[in-house]
């Protein structure tokens, strides 16, 4: 004899929140927490370089609103981006005195927004979050979607969580202060955005490249608004990463293999995910689903962004493709990989995004690459 019960869980909550972009309005966060009331306290989790330049503005503002407000630090490297990192960090906000109306502020770059943000997705199951990054990388991609995690020594980002912030602040004005390796690591994937889904972007990137790296905030407002505004229409559609969303993994694969195996030290996120990019660019045109010409414009974009797009000679192509099977895309240790079709829209099989790739087309797109 068998009995059972059915859960019903059919979700009925909203997960919508804002995403504020301005020049100059890191001082009124603590008004748009305040009328939002996101939290009763909150704990601002951020890297000791950003503490010394932002914690104490942002508190200001926290504590002119009567909001009752601490900081707490780690080393915002990639090689810090763990689980000892975010145990020690929940045990912070346990010491802190945190409770369940309480809100995690995770100001920094993208691995400040990956670590509290799983914090926030783990302290007490779950508490709400507020993303505030200082790089544009975070601005252009890792703050909006609510991807957090770790990476484990199998490989990038295999510990983690879906939660959603209750709302992305960014004031483009921080990054006034970014070394210029960082703001060309945050192109990376201003570009990407534009291959995966604005072709019109693309073509203004290819018109006022330069005035990003002379830092017209106007022009990157513009782009940081333009790229938020794509990565809100995918996660619109595909919030867990089901299909659609997978076009933002575009030059990841390849890239996230390239930091694994070296270490995380020698190139920049950005940095790898351009070579990413050009490999897998070449890989579509292989593939015969991306022209050489929109292979090329692409190329010489990030190369104008001042990217090396050579793959490294040092690396086994061998041990590329078993990190590859590694990845938390692969299927059956099978590599999927997103495909543009060209500029501005991405190639897709019966509906589907991810794509399987022969190995031996990967292998003869990385030799070429070198």
């Amino acid at each position: 004899m068998k009995a059972g019960v059915t859960v019903h869980l059919k979700k009925e909550q909203d997960d919508s929140y804002d995403i504020v972009i301005g020049n100059g309005i890191l001082p009124s966060l603590g008004h748009e927490l305040s009328k939002r009331r996101i939290g009763s306290r909150y704990a601002v989790i951020t890297d000791t370089r950003v503490a010394r330049l932002w914690a104490k503005p942002v508190l200001s503002s926290l504590r002119k609103e009567r909001l009752a407000a601490r900081y707490v630090t780690f080393q915002g490297r990639e090689a810090s981006k763990n689980l000892a990192a975010v145990s020690l960090l929940l045990e912070k906000l346990s010491w802190l005195g945190l409770d369940r109306s309480s809100c995690v502020i995770a100001l920094g770059g993208g691995v400040v927004g990956d670590v509290a943000g799983f914090v926030a997705a783990t302290y007490m199951r779950g508490i709400p979050l507020v993303q505030v990054p200082t790089t544009l990388l975070a601005m252009a991609d890792s703050s909006v979607g609510g991807k957090t995690g770790v990476d484990l020594h199998a490989g990038k980002n295999l510990a983690g969580a879906f939660h959603q912030p209750r709302l992305v602040f960014i004031d483009v004005c921080v990054l006034s202060t970014l070394p210029k390796k960082e703001l060309r690591s945050g192109m990376a994937e201003v570009i990407k955005h534009a291959v995966i889904g604005d072709a019109k972007m693309f073509s203004l990137l290819e018109q006022e490249i330069e005035r990003v790296y002379a830092l017209d905030m106007a022009c990157i407002g513009k782009l940081v608004k333009r790229n938020c505004a794509i990565k809100a229409r995918i996660v619109e559609q595909d919030e867990r990463e089901c299909n659609l969303r997978k076009i933002a993994n575009y030059g990841h694969t390849i890239g996230h293999a390239l930091e694994s195996l070296t270490a995380y030290r020698r190139y920049s996120h950005g940095e790898a995910i351009a070579i990413g990019m050009a490999a897998e660019a070449l890989i579509a045109e292989k593939q015969g689903v991306l022209s050489a010409k929109d292979r090329q414009r692409q190329n010489a974009l990030l190369r104008r962004a001042g990217f090396d797009l050579a793959f490294p000679k040092d690396i086994a192509i061998r041990e590329v493709l078993a990190e590859i099977r590694k990845d938390k895309k692969a299927i059956d240790k099978a590599a999927r990989f997103a495909l543009p079709a060209g500029i501005g829209m991405m190639h897709q099989v019966k509906g589907r995004f991810g794509i399987a790739v022969d190995e031996r087309i990967v292998r003869s797109a990385l030799e070429e690459s070198r």
